[in-house]
Formats: structure tokens, C-alpha cells, sequence
């Protein structure tokens, strides 16, 4: 008897969306081999309620200030930017606020390098995030833990 089929093959999507994962890869398209030119990836991880996203950069190579990978909190429509990446340097890990990340990746028409490999985890969210200053009003405190008090407070003529 002899296989007569070709060796099915392993490749690494451009996006994707990964659901209640704990956790899990995420490689550039085509790696460890240069990625495409003219490449939109958007990958989604999303974690179970109450969990944050932490990100392992593992290998990072691209073609810097043109190809350029992206790491939003949460969806893209709440325009939260976390970090926005691209050269050859290694980043610092990556953490969330929220329960969604959305990594989106961008390259030009012209230099490909090897790319990029994201490891990321879930792990419980320890703290809240920044709620930011009531527009013409201030906050008092900057606790983030359970337990801590935040006072927020308008501006004379303004009610909370």
C-alpha cells in the first residue's frame, strides 16, 4: 500500500477568531517564511467575562514603520489602542483591561520579513480599568483594586 495523496499542510491563517480559549498562538501568515505584501489580518481573542488577554511576544520581525501590528482592548470600534509595533525588537509582554483583544496586522507592498508569534493566556482581571474624569467634573483616588473608593465630583453648576 502507498499514500497517494499529497501531505495535507499546516499554515498560519491571516486572522482568525479565538472564543473562550485560555489560551493559545497566533502567527504571522506564512511563518517562520516572510509574510504577504499587501496583508489585513485581524485576529480576535475573546475570554470568558471577568479574565483578561496577556500576550507573549515569542519572535517579532517586520518591516519597520510599514508593516505594522496593531493590539486593541477590546473591539475595534472602542478605539483603545494598547500598542502599535513593528521593527525587530521583541515587545514586552501585553496585557488587557477588558476580555476582548483585537490584534490587527498591516503590511505594505514591498519588504516581507519572518513575522511575528503571540502566545496568549487568560488569567482573572485583578483590577478594573481606568474609568477616566467625568467631562467638567474631577475624581478623587486612582484605586483600581477591589475595595478601593473613587470619588468623582462636577464642576460648580453641573450635577453628577
Amino acid at each position: 500500500r502507498a499514500w497517494d495523496y499529497p501531505l495535507p499542510s499546516c499554515i498560519a491563517e491571516c486572522g482568525g477568531r479565538f472564543k473562550g480559549e485560555s489560551s493559545g498562538r497566533i502567527l504571522s501568515p506564512g511563518y517562520p517564511f516572510p509574510y504577504d505584501n499587501n496583508l489585513r489580518c485581524t485576529w480576535i481573542i475573546e475570554v470568558d467575562l471577568g479574565n483578561i488577554v496577556s500576550l507573549q511576544f515569542l519572535a517579532f520581525d517586520t518591516e519597520a514603520s510599514h508593516d505594522i501590528l496593531r493590539v486593541w482592548d477590546g473591539p475595534l470600534e472602542n478605539e483603545m489602542l494598547l500598542k502599535e509595533i513593528s521593527g525587530s525588537l521583541i515587545p514586552e509582554g501585553i496585557h488587557s483591561t477588558l476580555n476582548v483583544v483585537t490584534i490587527q496586522f498591516d503590511t505594505d507592498f514591498y519588504i516581507s520579513k519572518s513575522g511575528f508569534a503571540i502566545q496568549f493566556s487568560s488569567s482573572v482581571a485583578t483590577a478594573c480599568r481606568d474609568p477616566g474624569v467625568p467631562m467638567n467634573g474631577t475624581r478623587n483616588g486612582d484605586g483600581r483594586e477591589p475595595g478601593d473608593t473613587v470619588i468623582f465630583q462636577c464642576d460648580p453648576g453641573y450635577e453628577l
